[in-house]
């Protein structure tokens, strides 16, 4: 039998939280934004550096305490980075990134605002095909450092986010990710 729009509104409420000062438990959400990607990659007349820009989005779900007047938690995810072209003179470059990453989150509480610093690891995946006098293909893969910053604000189980997150991919010069996202908040029983 499958589950009524209302019914499932009326669970996720349930299981919402009573207050906003309490905000401890399980959360999930996704986020919607541009990814910046900047590397270089191939030799000869398959060489090229890539700048570009794409549309990006990501999925997350984690844990956060929440404290007076500080939040800390742990967060993991999936990241799609886009799958941007690029056009040279004799080339064209098509890339495709994404990722599974996971954070430790810290910030501050004021009311229902929080600025928050992100700090993890990114599983990531880049496949490019240059397309030129020959074509090369190229898949990579990788575990690297990321971080980030952000703000959220909270209106009982419901959480808006705005952040911007660096992954130190090894030999790119520049890969960022800004978005803004949702995110419900389900809180540990009391």
């Amino acid at each position: 039998m499958p589950v009524r729009p209302p019914l499932l509104l009326a669970v996720l409420a349930g299981a919402s939280c009573a207050s906003i000062e309490d905000q401890t438990g399980w959360y999930a959400g996704a986020s919607l934004g541009t990814a910046v990607l900047e590397l270089e990659r191939g030799q000869g007349d398959t060489a090229f550096a890539f700048d570009e820009e794409d549309t990006a989005w990501k999925a997350f779900g984690g844990y956060r305490w929440d404290f007076p007047h500080f939040f800390l938690g742990l967060e993991g995810g999936y990241v799609d980075l886009g799958d941007p072209p690029a056009f040279f003179p004799d080339l064209r470059v098509q890339l495709d990134a994404a990722g599974i990453n996971v954070w430790s989150l810290a910030g501050v509480n004021v009311g229902p605002f929080g600025l928050y610093a992100k700090l993890g690891g990114i599983f990531w995946d880049i496949d490019s095909v240059a397309t030129g006098a020959t074509t090369e293909a190229f898949d990579e893969q990788g575990v690297d450092l990321a971080t980030g910053f952000g703000m959220r604000v909270e209106y009982e189980a419901v959480e808006l986010r705005a952040e911007v997150e660096s992954y130190d991919i090894a030999d790119t010069r520049n890969v960022q990710m800004l978005s803004l996202g949702l995110g419900w908040t389900f809180c540990a029983a009391r």
